[in-house]
Order: structure tokens, then sequence, then C-alpha cells
């Protein structure tokens, strides 16, 4: 995928939601972000070896605010009232999900319900809102790739 089309493609709300980025669209990723003057957080899950762990990764990562109270609700709550980060998009990159995945399915689906419900709660204001995760290692499709 090139460049303009992934801004493209970043840039409509109707499409944006939890997909796989293809492998090496990183630097694409950063690039398309920095044009769109959407903020990217990059979670790197490699070490989370539970909710606890996940909620912390992503609270240091997305640089929540104070008021984060380190739970589901608490999460979606940050993430519906993004008045502490305003912007016209919102791009979250997630990769080392594997090992989390694997150990506990329900938080990691909770985790994507609440990325899909974050960008049905954003695609009302057309305002983008991706949550981008890295394919599983097993090659097995996860959710939707961006380039679907």
């Amino acid at each position: 995928m090139s460049k303009f089309d992934l801004e493209t493609v970043l840039g409509n709300a109707e499409r944006a939601g939890p997909h796989e980025l293809p492998l090496g669209s990183l630097d694409e990723l950063h690039a398309a972000a920095r044009s769109l003057g959407f903020p990217l957080a990059h979670v790197d899950l490699a070490q989370a070896r539970d909710k606890d762990d996940l909620l912390a990764a992503l609270a240091i990562a997305l640089k929540l605010p104070e008021w984060f109270g380190q739970n589901w609700d608490a999460l979606t709550d940050c993430l519906c009232d993004l008045s502490w980060k305003p912007a016209p998009g919102y791009l979250i990159f997630i990769e080392g999900h594997d090992p989390l995945r694997a150990a506990h399915p329900g938080d990691f689906d909770t985790l994507i319900e609440i990325f899909a419900e974050t960008s049905n709660y954003w695609r009302e204001e057309d305002i983008p809102f991706w949550a981008l995760l890295t394919p599983p290692a097993d090659g097995k499709p996860l959710l939707p790739s961006i380039e679907a």
C-alpha cells in the first residue's frame, strides 16, 4: 500500500476500527500519521502477561490522563472523551500481542471490543479512530487487514 493510499484509508472514519496492519508498514504508518495530524500511540505488549500489564502499557503509550482508573470502563471513558488529546483522528499501533492473547483471550477480546466501540463512537463525529495490530505470528488472521 502506498503512502498516499494509506493516508486516504486512514482519513476515512467510515472504515476506521480495529484492523491488522501488514508487516513492514510501520514507517508508512508514521509518515501518514504525521501528514494527517493524527497522534500515533505505539503499544508493545511483548512483556504484558495479564490485564494489569495490558492496561499499564496502554496508559503509558496513550499518555492517558491521571484520572485513568486502570480498568475497562475507565479505558472506554478515556478513549471516548479525548478532550485531553484533541486531534482530527487517532491511531493506535499494537505489536507483541501474541503471548497475551494466548494466555488471556477474554481480556484481549474485550480490548478489541473497546476499540471497535470507540471507533463507532468517533465515527458519529466523523473522526477516524484506528487500532492497528500486527498480524498474529501463526499467520491466522485475527482481524480484517487495513488493506481489505
